[in-house]
């Protein structure tokens, strides 16, 4: 199986609103979306991938702004074993999250799963591309 590396950057973001106030990691995974609190398949704790200003990381696909939240951080064997440390909080699960204007999000995608994704280390467009909406 050929292993995929999906690098990202560390959460901080007070403009994009789940359902706890964004500064540091989602304890529930649970977003606020059009309104109504909307649950992801994500093991918690989450975090948002952001730029190495601190800044969300964002990309515009299809006239559609795009940020990821990744899931629950990899164990201390998978760090060793992808050459990452805990501080990188990275996962083997993520969602894509639409954004409004305001960066206020509107829709989630399916779980993009076996592509390890990092929330401090930035992310190939390719992997933006990669999630799936219903």
């Amino acid at each position: 199986m050929i292993k995929v590396l999906l690098i990202l950057a560390l959460f901080s973001s007070p403009n994009v609103y789940a359902e706890h106030p964004p500064t540091g990691e989602i304890k529930d995974c649970t977003l606020s979306v059009n309104g109504s609190q909307q649950e992801t398949t994500l093991l918690t704790p989450c975090s948002w991938a952001v730029n190495s200003d601190g800044s969300l990381q964002i990309r515009r696909l299809n006239n559609k702004s795009i940020a990821i939240l990744v899931g629950k951080p990899i164990s201390v064997e998978q760090q060793t074993e992808w050459g990452v440390t805990k501080n990188d909080l990275c996962s083997f699960e993520s969602i894509g999250v639409e954004l409004d204007d305001f960066q206020r999000p509107v829709a989630i995608s399916q779980p993009l799963r076996d592509a390890l994704v990092c929330s401090n280390i930035l992310v190939d467009d390719i992997f933006f591309m990669s999630y799936r909406w219903e």
